[in-house]
């Protein structure tokens, strides 16, 4: 009789022993693919009448996006709306999450609002390889904006671009190469980045010919208080370095809204505002009756941006950055599961 008990307290024992190391391993795989988000949406630009439609809609409907069709905990993510998205709130917020992110994690940042460009001779790395110029028909009776055939770093415009004291050439802008720099680290770790940018890369702002769509970039001008070619008299930074070829980062992900030398378009014929790229990337992810990857959805989303913005007298071509990431990664997955 006893040898019968100790036999039954020794079955129920493995067994427990079974489902504790089933919920432990459940924890540890959990633990080991945290999900972080960052979505930033600047409408309200002050002191200037660019202001646009559906940036704010565009971060908030990726925002839910993400917590409903892909699990990220609410908890762990980070909405950055008009005055909040100044430009020490973004990069303090990236900075926070990549404290947090280890192997196995991911961080996905998604940014909707205007976007610039910086000479790079006047940037701290020297990194641009491919010389871009543009030129967009000025509105109002203006002079047509003109950016020369030269290297340029992409910018994102924080709320605060003509304000913030950054004490960098560029003033309040953000340019790609401080984005690198604090994803760089991230990736180090074995995180996926993840980084997402619905504005333009070259431009003005202005409207479309046939619409009430708004170009979403702000020239130079604007930010640095000059006039026409005076942005260009900047010194060169003292501690200016020259960038070697940027390694192969599978870890690292970007997608863009258009390529460098066109414009993205802020919607406002919807019947909720947003970005022509940001509207069709998630309508298109939430329409599809199988599971994507980076490479498949930008193949769906790119030709029909580009057919919707000739209907307002643009080019728009969103883009995968062929330097970096693994196009074929499913969507908003680590890259690898540690």
């Amino acid at each position: 009789m006893l040898n019968l008990r100790n036999a039954k307290i020794e079955k129920a024992f493995v067994v427990i022993m079974i489902v504790f190391s089933v919920m432990l391993a459940a924890g540890s795989a959990e633990a080991k693919n945290k999900r972080y988000g960052i979505f930033i949406g600047i409408n309200n630009y002050p002191g200037t009448d660019e202001d646009l439609y559906g940036a704010v809609n565009d971060a908030e409907n990726m925002q839910e996006l993400l917590v409903t069709n892909y699990k990220f905990p609410r908890g762990n993510t980070t909405l950055l709306l008009d005055d909040k998205a100044t430009r020490d709130a973004i990069l303090g917020q990236i900075k926070a999450y990549g404290k947090l992110v280890g192997p196995g994690d991911e961080l996905v940042v998604q940014y909707s609002g205007h976007g610039s460009l910086w000479p790079d001779k006047f940037s701290e790395v020297l990194d641009e390889t491919v010389k871009t110029e543009v030129t967009y028909p000025g509105r109002n009776g203006e002079e047509d904006y003109h950016l020369p055939l030269d290297y340029y770093d992409s910018a994102l415009v924080p709320w605060d671009a003509e304000t913030a004291n950054s004490g960098k050439n560029w003033g309040g802008l953000i340019l790609d190469d401080e984005l690198y720099e604090l994803f760089a680290p991230i990736t180090k770790k074995g995180a996926t980045v993840v980084f997402i940018s619905d504005s333009c890369h070259s431009g003005t702002v202005g409207k479309g010919e046939l619409t009430k769509a708004k170009i979403k970039f702000l020239p130079l001008e604007k930010m640095t208080k000059t006039a026409g070619s005076g942005f260009f008299k900047f010194e060169t930074p003292a501690n200016q370095v020259k960038a070697g070829p940027v390694p192969p980062n599978q870890y690292y992900i970007t997608i863009t809204a258009a390529k460098d030398n066109e414009f993205a378009l802020d919607d406002s014929e919807s019947n909720i505002p947003g970005g022509l790229f940001t509207e069709t990337l998630i309508h298109t992810i939430r329409s599809s009756k199988t599971p994507l990857t980076y490479r498949r959805l930008i193949a769906l989303v790119q030709p029909q941006v580009a057919s919707a913005s000739r209907n307002h007298s643009n080019d728009q071509h969103p883009q995968i950055d062929p330097r970096f990431g693994n196009a074929n990664t499913p969507l908003f997955e680590p890259v690898v599961k540690r």
